[in-house]
């Protein structure tokens, strides 16, 4: 199960609503609804004051990352939607192990016939 953070920028409009007291607690019900529905565990919602950025956190499937983030990009209430899966330092291990295996068989395309040549010796 994939850690994925959700990032936001409200939209003017969007914004406005922010002076409601309950506003923030209201988002996240909201969130916690959606992620639920979609079938994810919902970790929190938080509102960056510097950046204007909702910021939701939630675990599941890597497919619900793209999931979420059409759904917030349709509703037409943030300008920008951006979502990062994280990864722990135990997963990072087992990527770059394999990572190891085979980035052999990729060839970059910034590498050139002095490279391969340079490569095959």
């Amino acid at each position: 199960m994939a850690t994925i953070l959700i990032r936001a920028r409200f939209r003017e409009e969007s914004m406005r609503n922010m002076k409601d007291a309950n506003w923030a607690l209201e988002r996240e019900e909201n969130n916690r609804r959606l992620c639920e529905a979609i079938g994810c565990r919902f970790i929190s919602f938080f509102l960056s004051l510097g950046t204007g950025e909702g910021v939701v956190m939630i675990e599941g499937a890597a497919e619900a990352a793209a999931l979420a983030r059409t759904i917030y990009h349709r509703s037409g209430a943030f300008s920008t939607v951006e979502v990062d899966i994280l990864h722990s330092a135990r997963e990072l291990k087992t990527i770059f192990e394999k990572a190891d295996d085979f980035e052999k068989l990729y060839v970059p395309a910034n590498r050139d016939e002095i490279d391969r040549m340079l490569l095959d010796e």
